[in-house]
């Protein structure tokens, strides 16, 4: 046996909710062995080459951010101050647009780290910087070495609030997705996986486009992560460029939404898009802290959760 933590509080978060007050942890190389009584697992398996003494501890499964952007750690805390708009256009956009593929890698070894240090084991990381054609590949990379689980959702931009310099055209944003799936989806014995993330549909990724990597997925058998009613301005922005009221029917009407589609924020939503989200079986991340940090409202998550709805907390 590798690994041994032990005489832990262990919360097995199991159906049973099970908690084991002298509880202890056995792993060998990549296998958790067995989970119980400090007394069974040590009669069964013995000493193991590490022990971690748990003593006074909390042990429980790794936490789980379901969306984040690896390389907005670069400019942490810069522009708190500015609404969703303003904080993309003047310190987002020019910054990333600057980035390099050793960019990429450092602040996603960065990203990987801040989690694992606080306990998170599988992260998702929503890239839609390519100002280099190596960008997916060099997060991958930190990804690979930390040893973290992640989902690699790249999202390229191709319209509105983007600016030019961060925009693919259709073939290579489409190019660029299906090399990052067939690159690196399943590598690592499974910790990477590939979904897809047309970030912001309507606002800075076409319809169009949007839909071909929603198509694209379900061809590869994979998912899509899309940031829905964030802000007050983007529900604006499509109700003028399109003539839609509600940016979850905006999403619903150029038809991707689904049970593989993940919807980011979902802020400023009424009481039949929290029913349509339902209806169609299309699962939420609640971002609190971004979201409060941008001005950008609170999320009616209890109107969700009372309808059923799916909905898992993130980091952003």
């Amino acid at each position: 046996m590798s690994l041994l933590i032990k005489g832990g509080i262990v919360i097995t978060m199991n159906r049973n909710g099970r908690i084991i007050k002298d509880g202890s942890v056995a792993v060998d190389g990549q296998k958790i062995m067995a989970v119980g009584r400090t007394e069974d697992v040590q009669r069964e398996y013995g000493d193991a080459e590490y022990t971690i003494d748990a003593r006074g501890k909390a042990v429980l499964p790794g936490l789980i951010n379901p969306h984040s952007h690896f390389l907005q750690i670069l400019v942490r805390g810069l522009g708190t101050r500015l609404d969703w708009g303003q904080w993309l256009s003047e310190y987002i956009y020019p910054t990333h647009s600057a980035i390099t593929e050793k960019d990429c890698y450092i602040a996603s070894l960065l990203a990987c780290a801040e989690m694992l240090k606080s306990g998170t084991t599988f992260g998702l990381d929503n890239n839609f910087i390519f100002t280099t054609p190596n960008n997916t590949d060099s997060i991958a990379k930190a990804v690979a070495e930390t040893g973290i689980k992640c989902i690699l959702a790249p999202g390229p931009l191709d319209s509105g609030i983007a600016p030019e310099e961060l925009r693919l055209d259709r073939d290579s944003a489409l190019r660029e997705c299906r090399k990052a799936i067939e690159k690196w989806n399943g590598k690592e014995e499974g910790r990477i996986k590939v979904w897809l993330g047309p970030t912001t549909p309507g606002v800075n990724v076409t319809p169009e486009l949007c839909y071909e990597m929603y198509e694209m997925a379900r061809s590869y058998k994979t998912k899509i992560i899309i940031h829905l009613a964030e802000s007050q301005k983007l529900l604006r922005v499509i109700k003028q460029k399109y003539r839609v009221m509600g940016h979850v029917n905006f999403a619903h009407k150029i038809g991707i939404l689904d049970e593989n589609v993940v919807a980011v924020h979902c802020v400023w939503v009424n009481d039949s898009e929290i029913a349509l989200l339902k209806k169609t079986k299309t699962s939420i991340v609640h971002n609190p802290t971004s979201n409060a940090i941008l001005g950008d409202g609170i999320a009616p998550v209890p109107k969700m959760l009372k309808v059923g709805q799916k909905e898992a907390l993130g980091k952003e």
